[in-house]
Parts: structure tokens; C-alpha cells; sequence
């Protein structure tokens, strides 16, 4: 049998690393760092849309931010991109996330509900010339 407080500490550990989809679907090493959080903002925005997140959309929008295209049917594409000299700093993805939804707002508020769901992201990191880029791509989309 196992103790309670043994319990409780396994609760504690699978509430914040487990992410509701297929981890295999992100292109971004630990999808909580940013799908979460943006999946949080998101449904803040559409609290009175009905709002929910779907797995298979998430897969849509990494085929939309690789291949510039879904892939699948949607009613609306949101992208954010950002572009910076050197090497991403993992911390910033939270910014990015809160940068992405104040670019949408407006979007998002127009949407009719109910509203599903789903987003990716992707982190590009190209050496040229001795120079570093690094770019943080965020797509989602909506139907």
C-alpha cells in the first residue's frame, strides 16, 4: 500500500510535467514551457467562446509553421514570429508566449464561439558567417 505522502508527491510531480498530447507532436523539446502556458492565455481570451484544446490541431500547426501548411481544415491561423542574434535563451519562451497572444488579442477577440484549438512551436537556430540567429515561431489554429 502506499503511503499518503508518497501520493501526494507523485500528484504533485505528474501535474506538472504531463502535457495532454502526444509530447512526439512538438517540434520543441518540452512542450509545458510554452504550450501550456500559451494553452492558459489562450483560453483566458476565449473564456466566453467556449474554448478547448485539441491534440490534432496541434499537429496541424507544426505542419503549418514546417511545411506552411496545416495540412488539415481550420478557420483561422494565428502565427508569431520572432527573430533574435544568438543563441535562444529558454527562458525567454514565456515572454514569447505573452508577446503571441497580445499580437492576437484582436483576433481572438473576434472569434465566434464554441472554439477549438491546438498549437506548436518551433525554434530554429541557424549559424551564417559566423553570425547566430535564432528564430521562435509560434502557430496555432482555430476552428
Amino acid at each position: 500500500m502506499l503511503s499518503p505522502a508518497f501520493v501526494l508527491v507523485l500528484l504533485n510531480i505528474l501535474s506538472v510535467t504531463a502535457w495532454k498530447c502526444d509530447v512526439t507532436s512538438s517540434s520543441y523539446g518540452d512542450p509545458t514551457m510554452v504550450l501550456e502556458p500559451l494553452e492558459k492565455e489562450i483560453s483566458k481570451k476565449l473564456s466566453d467562446k467556449q474554448a478547448s484544446y485539441d491534440c490534432d490541431l496541434e499537429v496541424g500547426a507544426l505542419n503549418l509553421i514546417l511545411l506552411d501548411d496545416a495540412e488539415m481544415d481550420y478557420k483561422e491561423k494565428l502565427v508569431f514570429k520572432t527573430t533574435i542574434e544568438g543563441h535562444y535563451p529558454v527562458e525567454q519562451a514565456r515572454t514569447y508566449v505573452t508577446d503571441a497572444v497580445g499580437e492576437w488579442l484582436n483576433k481572438l477577440e473576434e472569434m465566434q464561439g464554441p472554439v477549438q484549438f491546438g498549437c506548436n512551436v518551433e525554434l530554429d537556430q541557424d549559424q551564417n558567417l559566423g553570425k547566430q540567429t535564432s528564430t521562435f515561431t509560434i502557430a496555432c489554429l482555430f476552428k
